[in-house]
């Protein structure tokens, strides 16, 4: 009936009070009529300026310009599937994109104890998954046919910190055989380190055969370098198709409900899987 009457979905939520580890039963959806969104044609795009005019900028210009980049989608994926917990450790995969790629390679990094998302996706796209976190409980091993986990994480360097190593993504691929390989998702819940190692891993050409990438990105929004950070991904080809607001570190600023660890989902659209 809604859909007769003109009604198409815009977003959904899975609403995680009504959820348990795999399944839900309540979900918000969000539905516009298309024929009463003319002024949509003029809405302008949310574009990041240059390196040069983000210095000029105070903190709350700054913030205000960072949330409403990362809460503005610039894909569209037809079918958005929830990989893993419905809750917390689950992940959204662009499964339109997933299913043009001939290979699958992933590259988990930040997992804690929780590798329901690595099962799920080796299981539902055949990939092979290898998982990383300096900070687990248990030692680097195989987790199953097609996951491995070792104890390392994601950095700008390669060094020791106060509970393991980080390596930056270049070493960790050439150490592992896959600087050519091209890597179906990247994904990264690093705690705040994703603000160093995405500059590594741009700068280093890291990203031209990654096809989708999926960061929690920490922080208030209101550091130049935050917003620098956008838009070297913006300026590699790196588009929004999903976002997911983290109902844990919720603040308010300016009338406004914010989340200080937010998760963003990006399409690369410039992916070259021969591209190394």
């Amino acid at each position: 009936m809604l859909y007769e009457s003109g009604f198409r979905i815009m977003w959904f939520d899975q609403l995680i009070h009504c959820a348990t580890s795999k399944f839900n039963k309540c979900y918000a959806v969000y539905f516009v009529q298309p024929n009463l969104m003319d002024k949509s044609k003029n809405i302008t795009k949310v574009e990041i300026p240059s390196v040069a005019e983000i210095q000029k900028m105070n903190g709350n210009q700054i913030a205000d310009l960072y949330f409403k980049y990362i809460e503005t989608t610039q894909y569209f994926c037809q079918h958005v599937i929830r990989v893993g917990r419905i809750t917390d450790g689950g992940w959204n995969v662009c499964h339109d994109v997933m299913m043009k790629l001939n290979c699958c390679l992933v590259y988990s990094f930040g997992v804690f104890k929780d590798l329901s998302f690595d099962d799920e996706v080796s299981t539902a796209y055949g990939c092979r998954v290898f998982a990383f976190d300096p900070t687990t409980p248990f030692d680097t091993h195989r987790h199953s046919p097609n996951v491995w986990f070792y104890r390392l994480g994601l950095g700008n360097s390669y060094r020791k910190f106060s509970q393991g190593y980080v390596a930056p993504l270049s070493k960790i691929r050439a150490d592992f055989g896959h600087q050519s390989e091209p890597i179906a998702i990247l994904k990264a819940d690093i705690e705040g380190a994703e603000w160093s190692s995405v500059p590594n891993i741009v700068s280093t050409n890291q990203v031209a055969n990654v096809s989708q990438l999926f960061l929690e990105f920490h922080g208030y929004g209101n550091v130049a370098n935050q917003l620098i950070v956008l838009k070297m991904l913006h300026d590699a080809g790196f588009r929004i198709f999903w976002y997911h607001i983290n109902p844990a570190c919720t603040f308010n600023k300016s009338l406004l409900r914010r989340s200080s660890c937010q998760e963003v989902y990006f399409v690369n659209t410039k992916f070259n899987a021969n591209n190394s």
